[in-house]
């Protein structure tokens, strides 16, 4: 079997995809302009789409299709963008829906002036742009936004033209200029989170070109950085990224392990026990890769521990590392067990799955159980070759091994000869495992000469498979530059009796500080032995025997003490019935001629008792399994009776919550019709009157009617009939407000930066009537015929503890105004209200007029509130 790189799967099947992305930091003002309105929001959105755990995006589009157009609508269309990206295949299945469903999630944010899903809908738009090598418009999109949008786009872009082309293409350098105005553009907006993106893909780029030296240059400014500014989550971020960026070889390896160490270290600093678990895991892998089998066990184990103690489920990839590790450490009944057990993990990605598939075929592999492998193998082949995954080169060469090592040499060559031809490989990493598996082949066929040559060839790779792990981006990296390569050919040529060339290679492969796994080594030292054998170096030969039988023994010693047991307990009985056996010949030589009859007698006497106690027992026997049978029967019917009435309770439990659920939905809607008809009567009723001061206060309780009519709305249009999202809810607020007062005609711009924020219901009322009193009272009074611009801000100011702001440019208070003196409903309404919100407000003049509250979310709620 050809050995492979002991790499727990990170880097395989996921090219483009790291084991946790950066973590998203702070995020300033991003402008997004469009018609009149100009509306604003941060972005905390990362340059990965999003994976959902919804994996049907049909019965999204469909809800959809039933909503009206608000968020709700723009939001699904969104999830269902998603979706079809992550579905995308080799001839591009899936990006032309994700490009549909984008597009119209993008018009229809403009039409309902909603930021946050204009945002994302542009991010998408841009990535089938880039993908579908058409960049104008994509280019477009970008300097039309403003802000950290704009950032994100440009950088969209620009990893388009560092991971799809080459050094030495015109397109490829494009990419630096595209990075360095995203980086001034974050710096504009003070937004660390896309200078430290720049950062990171200013160091990808770099170890593209290879100059890895300039990559932890780049790497170095997020953590730099982050320690200036003592922000541990961040600093540990860019540990992690150093870590798992940096090239890995024998030469650097410490350093990579030194970097995961300090991830460990900010991560639980920062009280992000989860994410230091996973860096544990992390430098696991490193240590597992470099022959620190103790080490990584530990971390590994210590990860699990972590993971358990803050309640996190333990994910499909975190069972398979260890897997893979009890794999490479030849204990494969740990490897089995923790492999069935990622497979039984529920609701996790299912393409982490297809990394089990692997560690699996691998472990059958090894206990030569060929079909169970090659099943495996297969179902990932497939998979990989439908998506054009680089790492199909790999499994079809594991799929040839399994089939030549089964008996079928010739079937192996052909069907590795056929995929060669069809797909013939770039990486040096992959050409060099494919021309070691023709090798492996050949000489299993016995053309020795033909395998002699593709080991050569194998070796010549060698070069180029290291300068190609320094510069890679993805970490594709299988490896038989190292001690694999060495190993392979080495075994070859022990097999030809060519002891010294072999003793040469083998030597050169236990110089590596990487190692395969548990057999190689033991192979090894075995082949080392028969070398030195053959040329007479016998003190050589035996040190080479005793470390192979030590690892062996350390490797089997469980299988050994049972077979010990075994044995042991077969000598003593065989021992035991001969002591009998011998005893009973001798009494029966000594009586047999003085007490024959007697004998005979006493044998029929003996049968005939113990075919009568035989008897007995038998029916005994009967009577009592008859007995226990009754009583099992009726436990089962018990257990039967009692499992039905605990299903009909579950049923009737279910029932009740989806009764209840729709019973608030029902309330919130019928409450949402009454108010609608109240706003239906003062309309009827302004219609009759003269006065215009009775007609502008029938219009304000429209509005203040509205405004909570839209909160019941929400309601009963959501599955959380709780709370209600404030970004989502202000945005239709203004909308409403803008089509009552006809702001673009008044040339009245309204602003707004609104945080990811869940207010519960009996919050959420008084403070829409707040928000609809401010605006209100800034459209009818700050301004004159030229317009102005209205400023709405909702923020978190500290732990529990919210801010609402409202301030516009117009011509202010008067300088004697007082908001406890004034006689203005509207100002007494706003004062009434913080204080049912047990909050604070005030109102002052600065360029215009500001109007702030601050106030306490409710305790029970602050596990809405976003991070």
């Amino acid at each position: 079997m050809m050995p492979t790189k002991f790499d727990y799967l990170k880097r395989v099947l996921t090219c483009n995809q790291q084991k946790k992305g950066f973590k998203l930091l702070c995020g300033t003002l991003l402008l997004l302009f469009t018609g009149i309105c100009a509306l604003a929001q941060n972005t905390t959105s990362s340059l990965a789409v999003k994976l959902e755990d919804e994996t049907e995006a049909f019965s999204l589009l469909k809800k959809a299709a039933g909503m009206p157009e608000d968020t709700n609508r723009v939001n699904l269309l969104i999830k269902a963008a998603h979706i079809y990206w992550h579905q995308r295949t080799a001839d591009n299945h899936g990006v032309d829906s994700c490009y549909l469903y984008a597009k119209q999630a993008y018009a229809l944010s403009l039409k309902i002036n909603y930021v946050t899903g204009r945002s994302e809908a542009a991010f998408l738009l841009c990535k089938v742009y880039t993908k579908k090598n058409t960049v104008e418009p994509a280019l477009i999109l970008a300097r039309k936004a403003y802000g950290e949008l704009r950032a994100r786009l440009l950088l969209s872009i620009a990893e388009h033209y560092a991971f799809d082309f080459e050094p030495g293409q015109k397109e490829f350098v494009l990419a630096v200029p595209l990075i360095d105005e995203a980086r001034r553009t974050a710096r504009a907006s003070r937004s660390d989170l896309w200078q430290d993106e720049c950062s990171i893909l200013t160091g990808k780029y770099q170890l593209k070109l290879g100059n890895v030296s300039n990559a932890k240059a780049a790497f170095m400014e997020v953590v730099n950085a982050a320690h200036r500014q003592k922000n541990y989550a961040r600093e540990a971020n860019g540990w992690s990224m150093l870590g798992n960026r940096m090239p890995e070889d024998d030469s650097t390896f410490r350093n990579n392990i030194y970097y995961h160490e300090q991830a460990v270290k900010y991560y639980l600093l920062a009280g992000q026990k989860k994410d230091a678990a996973y860096s544990l895991r992390d430098l696991a892998i490193v240590n597992g890769n470099y022959n620190q089998s103790d080490s990584s066990e530990q971390q590994l184990l210590r990860c699990v521990s972590l993971l358990k103690s803050v309640n996190e489920r333990i994910s499909i990839m975190t069972y398979t590392t260890l897997a893979d590790f009890y794999r490479i450490n030849g204990k494969y009944d740990k490897a089995l067990a923790y492999a069935f057990e990622a497979l039984n993990v529920k609701n996790d990605n299912q393409l982490n799955k297809l990394n089990t598939y692997i560690v699996l075929g691998r472990i059958y592999h090894l206990l030569k159980s060929y079909p169970e492998a090659l099943k495996y193998y297969t179902i990932v082949f497939n998979y990989a070759r439908g998506k054009n995954w680089p790492y199909q080169y790999s499994l079809a060469t594991d799929i040839a091994h399994v089939t030549a090592e089964s008996g079928e040499p010739q079937k192996a060559l052909n069907f590795l000869s056929g995929f060669n031809k069809t797909s013939p490989p770039v990486l040096a990493n992959f050409k060099q495992l494919v021309a070691a598996t023709f090798a492996d082949i050949y000489n299993q066929i016995g053309d020795y000469k033909k395998a002699e040559s593709f080991y050569l060839k194998m070796l010549s790779y060698n070069a180029a498979v290291i300068a190609e792990n320094k510069k890679n981006l993805d970490r594709i990296n299988t490896t038989l530059s190292g001690a694999a390569g060495y190993y392979t050919i080495g075994k070859f040529y022990i097999q030809r009796k060519e002891y010294k060339k072999a003793k040469g290679y083998l030597l050169q492969s236990l110089q590596s500080q990487q190692y395969i796994d548990a057999e190689q080594k033991i192979d090894t030292d075995h082949l080392l032995f028969k070398a030195d054998s053959a040329l007479g170096n016998y003190l050589s030969a035996i040190r080479h025997f005793e470390r192979q039988k030590t690892l062996y023994d350390s490797v089997n010693s469980v299988a050994k003490s049972r077979q010990i047991s075994e044995l042991n307990l077969k000598y003593e009985t065989a021992k035991r019935l001969k002591d009998i056996k011998d005893l009973q010949n001798n009494q029966l030589i000594q009586k047999a001629k003085l007490q024959r009859a007697d004998f005979i007698r006493n044998i029929i006497l003996g049968g005939a008792v113990m075919f009568l106690l035989l008897a007995l027992l038998a029916y005994n026997g009967y009577r009592s399994k008859k007995k226990a049978n009754v009583k099992i029967t009726a436990q089962r019917e018990e257990i039967r009776l009692q499992y039905q009435t605990l299903q009909q309770l579950l049923a009737e439990k279910d029932n009740f919550i989806k009764e209840k659920d729709w019973l608030l939905k029902e309330i919130h809607h019928r409450v949402k019709n009454n108010l609608q008809i109240v706003m239906s009567l003062l309309s009827t009723q302004s219609a009759y009157l003269q006065n215009d001061d009775a007609i502008e206060a029938i219009l304000e309780s429209e509005n203040r009617v509205q405004s909570i009519a839209l909160i019941h709305q929400k309601l009963y249009n959501s599955d959380n009939l709780a709370s209600i999202s404030m970004p989502d809810y202000t945005a239709d607020l203004i909308l409403q407000l803008s089509r009552a007062f006809d702001t673009p005609a008044r040339k009245i711009k309204i602003l707004y930066n609104i945080e990811d924020i869940f207010i519960d219901l009996s919050q959420a009322v008084p403070l829409g009537l707040v928000l609809n009193e401010a605006i209100t009272n800034s459209i009818k009074y700050a301004f004159g015929p030229a317009g102005g611009e209205i400023s709405v801000t909702f923020k978190r100011t500290n732990p529990g503890l919210a801010l609402l702001s409202v301030a516009d440019n117009g011509k202010g208070l008067p300088p004697d105004f007082n908001i406890s003196s004034t006689n203005s409903l509207g100002m007494e309404m706003m004062q009434g209200l913080s204080k049912q919100l047990k909050g604070t407000i005030r109102i002052e003049t600065r360029s215009g007029t500001l109007i702030q509250m601050e106030f306490e979310l409710m305790p029970t709620l602050q596990k809405f509130v976003s991070a």
